[in-house]
């Protein structure tokens, strides 16, 4: 598969019990103070046609993280499996005054278009740079 952010298909199930472990991880590890993520599940006559995990989680620093995945759903055998095919993380101190940290996505061309976008003390948003590369570390 073209570029470096590959994304598989996976089971829903499986890719919801993968998410909820993790964040179960990150809470007993003291990472995650609050865990405010859902899944969100569009059906057209019983079936899933569509999926998106959406929601902001409060780190113990403080920091909240809110997250933005569209999920893409195929069937094999029967059974739905999911794929990322848009997502944004975007992180911020609240403040006051808030203070934007950075924002990951892949809003602008696809799969292969990963960027991280920084912000000055300004609070100006930077041109998106590709990531993770040696000039903009994941």
């Amino acid at each position: 598969m073209p570029g470096p952010y590959r994304r598989d298909w996976h089971g829903f199930d499986n890719y919801r019990q993968v998410h909820d472990s993790q964040m179960l991880r990150l809470a007993g590890e003291g990472v995650v103070a609050e865990d405010g993520l859902s899944f969100t599940e569009r059906t057209a006559g019983g079936v899933l046609v569509s999926a998106s995990l959406t929601g902001r989680v409060l780190t113990s620093s403080g920091a909240v993280l809110a997250v933005e995945k569209q999920l893409a759903v195929r069937y094999v055998r029967g059974r739905p499996e999911v794929r990322t095919v848009e997502y944004a993380y975007h992180a911020w101190l609240p403040g006051p005054p808030r203070r934007d940290l950075f924002r990951y996505d892949n809003y602008h061309g696809g799969l292969d278009t990963l960027h991280r976008h920084g912000y000055g003390p300004d609070g100006r948003v930077s041109a998106p740079c590709p990531s993770p590369t040696p000039a903009c570390p994941g």
